[in-house]
């Protein structure tokens, strides 16, 4: 049995830690061990996952009184205070494998080469993101993980022409059924607590509230939208109220009087994302670029239309009846689709089987665990 550290940047509920959390709840435990779990930030994530796998958080690590010893030796040898976070964890728990989840993570793939230590990376991320490492860094990426999972063919393709040849996998983002409870009751209570009448038309979004995910441009929608029809309301999941943008995205809306019509509810974990996400008729991506988009897939699942901008990820997706894929960057021609969901709902009937037969937990689980079998065993040759 093989001794595996997951690395990863948060445990709060993004799109590709929701990814792992499935993942990891489905590792063949006959043959892997999860020992921990290493991450920068901690989540509301964390209490969900199995007891018996320790999570190492940064963040309360720098909060110890205990680490400013081992902080003054790291700054002493000239060591980036997370490295020697990583070297601490790795010496403690002596794994045999890393998982690192996320290719923006370019101190952990480092120390894995410099140490040695197997490793697969699980890449959630599209060209945008790159900006936020080294050139050095991307050609460590592309040459020493054993292998390269990649969340969809979008993000598989940008690996190929950075030029990752082999050992490339794509490995679908997935719904785990079993966690999606809806309880008509409460969303239809929520509707009431938020003053929404039965007859409103709600159009939701959800994610945390950053450049890419676009909340200004999502209240420039509502604004454009409510002018035309104004018994509609926007609802924004998910968004982090600490962020600067999020406080301007909110005095935008003020500054267009359309802030009566948008409601942003913070983080939502478990029932209650999705029973506030049942609430809307519909839902919008306003995302520049998205490797993939796993709140499309649950909106879809739910029975949501989803109008969306070409991001990339959503065509792997958005078929057929199931809504829209907006190739401009105009307003208008966003809010021209979205019209057409509202005026003709009937268009937009699709069975969750459709979404299910390729996004489907206990399949994606299968090939990952393979994934995992292939690349780690062969390399320990057990």
């Amino acid at each position: 049995m093989l001794k595996i550290l997951f690395v990863t940047t948060t445990t709060r509920p993004t799109g590709a830690e929701k990814t792992l959390f499935n993942l990891i709840h489905n590792l063949d435990r006959e043959k892997f061990k999860p020992i921990g779990i290493v991450c920068r930030f901690s989540g509301q994530l964390e209490p969900a996952y199995p007891p018996d796998i320790s999570i190492y958080s940064f963040d309360k690590y720098l909060n110890q009184f205990t680490t400013l010893i081992s902080l003054a030796k790291s700054k002493l040898l000239g060591k980036n205070y997370y490295e020697n976070f990583l070297d601490e964890i790795h010496k403690r728990l002596k794994p045999d494998i890393w998982y690192i989840n996320s290719i923006i993570q370019p101190e952990a793939i480092r120390y894995a080469q410099e140490h040695q230590i197997p490793c697969i990376v699980h890449c959630h991320e599209v060209e945008q993101m790159l900006e936020r490492i080294e050139s050095k860094d991307v050609e460590r990426l592309i040459t020493y993980p054993l292998g390269i999972i990649a969340c969809s063919e979008n993000s598989a393709r940008m690996l190929s022409i950075l030029g990752r040849e082999n050992n490339l996998e794509v490995c679908f983002p997935c719904l785990n059924i079993e966690k999606i409870t809806l309880d008509n009751s409460k969303s239809k209570k929520i509707r009431e607590l938020l003053q929404i009448d039965n007859s409103t038309f709600v159009w939701a979004m959800s994610g945390s509230t950053d450049y890419n995910k676009n909340p200004v441009r999502f209240v420039e929608i509502a604004h454009h939208l409510n002018t035309l029809y104004p018994d509609t309301r926007f609802i924004w999941l998910g968004n982090n109220s600490l962020s600067g943008l999020d406080t301007y995205a909110k005095q935008y809306a003020k500054f267009l009087k359309i802030s009566d019509k948008i409601i942003w509810t913070g983080v939502l974990t478990g029932d209650k994302y999705y029973n506030y996400l049942q609430i809307a008729d519909a839902f919008v991506l306003t995302s520049s670029k998205e490797s993939f988009s796993l709140v499309t897939i649950e909106a879809l699942y739910m029975g949501k239309p989803v109008v969306s901008y070409d991001c990339g990820g959503t065509r792997e997706i958005i078929s057929k009846g199931m809504g829209h894929i907006v190739e401009s960057g105009h307003i208008s021609d966003i809010v021209e689709k979205m019209i057409q969901v509202m005026s003709n709902p009937k268009n937009y009937k699709f069975s969750c089987i459709d979404i299910l037969s390729k996004y489907n937990l206990q399949q994606q689980s299968k090939k990952w665990n393979k994934i995992l079998l292939d690349y780690f065993y062969k390399q320990k040759n057990v």
